[in-house]
């Protein structure tokens, strides 16, 4: 009987095959541990939640954390105090500043009285009233008038031509008696821009004479507004009180 050609090769027998396949499948799963555990495999393979890389000049988008709140643009409206008309005198503190005499008021101004300058005046028109009788005239006759007409005249053609013609004047004093008092006034009309007051004004010898004075609202303060000639406007006389107020000092 012929022999198997085969029979006595090793490599040919099924034990053979089977140990190949076991150590094939040993070195695998050997290599697969080995990566696994090594320690430089890690950071070669990018985590799911490492944070992405930012170009070189390239700037990220602003997050809700860092984008600036948007600002209102609504305007503050300021309120104005009381806007009612006075129809009867208000209470003041009276004093003398030149021989004049001139009502205050904590409430309605001035809130500030140097000697010189009075001014800080409530924007109503009872701050109006107090502001235009404290100045009809008296930024003319106080020694340091630059100062005193710089601060209660608004700035028009009309103060520039009064400092004129008020520096031709010189020095004035003036004696006791010399001027008209205050009697009395009338609210001619009135907005928060513009105030117009008639006063009755009364001469050591009993007479009577209308004036008209015109403040406006200008640098957060009432203003005397003078007529481009810069001349304040002239008197009247009156036959008698009826139509004002009465308002006068009674120290």
């Amino acid at each position: 009987m012929a022999s198997d050609d085969h029979g006595d090769n090793p490599w040919t027998r099924p034990s053979v095959f089977l140990s190949i396949a076991f150590l094939v499948l040993a070195l695998i799963a050997g290599t697969v541990a080995l990566i696994r555990t090594h320690p430089g495999a890690a950071a070669a393979v990018p985590s799911a939640s490492a944070p992405a890389v930012t170009p070189t000049g390239v700037r990220p988008s602003p997050t809700s954390s860092t984008t600036p709140r948007s600002r209102s643009t609504t305007p503050t409206v300021t309120a104005l105090p009381d806007q009612t008309v006075p129809v009867t005198a208000p209470p003041a503190t009276w004093i003398t500043v030149e021989t004049l005499s001139l009502p205050t008021s904590p409430l309605y101004g001035p809130k500030i009285n140097d000697g010189t300058v009075m001014a800080g005046y409530q924007h109503s028109p009872t701050g109006a009233l107090f502001a235009t009788t404290d100045n009809r005239g008296r930024f003319a006759l106080v020694r340091n008038w630059k100062t005193a007409t710089l601060s209660a005249v608004a700035d028009t053609p009309g103060r520039a031509a009064f400092l004129v013609l008020r520096k031709a004047d010189g020095v004035v004093v003036p004696t006791p008696g010399e001027f008209t008092q205050l009697a009395g006034f009338t609210l001619l009309s009135y907005t928060p821009a513009e105030a117009v007051v008639q006063f009755l004004n009364m001469g050591s010898d009993g007479s009577l004479v209308v004036t008209v004075d015109t403040v406006v609202w200008q640098d957060n303060d009432w203003k005397v507004l003078l007529p481009p000639s810069g001349d304040p406007p002239p008197g009247t006389q009156a036959q008698s009180a009826a139509g004002f107020v009465p308002w006068k000092d009674n120290r």
